[in-house]
């Protein structure tokens, strides 16, 4: 359920990103950190709702390096996007949910940034906007992104 004046934006995906991060990190199919977005997908189905959405929403951010920064007393590994969040178009908003929406939609980045800037109190928020981008298997990505500057070694 989505409240009127609400506008949804995506960082990443749950799924893509432990997909992600799991594959960089050789963790096997089974494990359970793997679990997680398992049942992110499975929820996507039972939705009635394409589960490649997830890949292509994550895309849409554009990740653009992966690290293994310090966290509290440990490590843990991170991905960096090119944006910080995603607001798909309304037509290809209500293609993604099947036509589940109604009300106002914000009609380009410029307005979904305006929208969004207050109420996450960014001033160097950045928004994608428009359509989907391709979907990437989370194991093709996780080949692919390089180390994020700074990040420590076995990033």
């Amino acid at each position: 359920m989505v409240e009127p004046d609400t506008v949804i934006a995506f960082h990443h995906t749950g799924a893509f990103a432990t997909e992600v991060m799991a594959a960089r990190s050789g963790m096997p199919a089974d494990s359970s950190f793997r679990q997680q977005a398992t049942h992110e997908r499975e929820f996507f189905e039972r939705q009635g709702l394409d589960p490649d959405l997830l890949n292509r929403i994550a895309m849409s951010v554009e990740p653009t390096c992966m690290g293994i920064r310090r966290s509290g007393s440990g490590l843990e590994r991170h991905l960096n996007y090119r944006w910080a969040w995603f607001v798909a178009e309304r037509a290809e908003a209500a293609r993604m949910f099947r036509g589940r929406m109604s009300g106002y939609w914000p009609a380009s980045r410029s307005e979904a940034e305006a929208i969004l800037r207050p109420t996450l109190g960014d001033s160097d928020l950045t928004v994608s906007y428009g359509p989907l981008a391709s979907s990437m298997a989370p194991a093709e990505m996780a080949a692919k992104l390089p180390v994020c500057p700074g990040s420590l070694p076995g990033g």
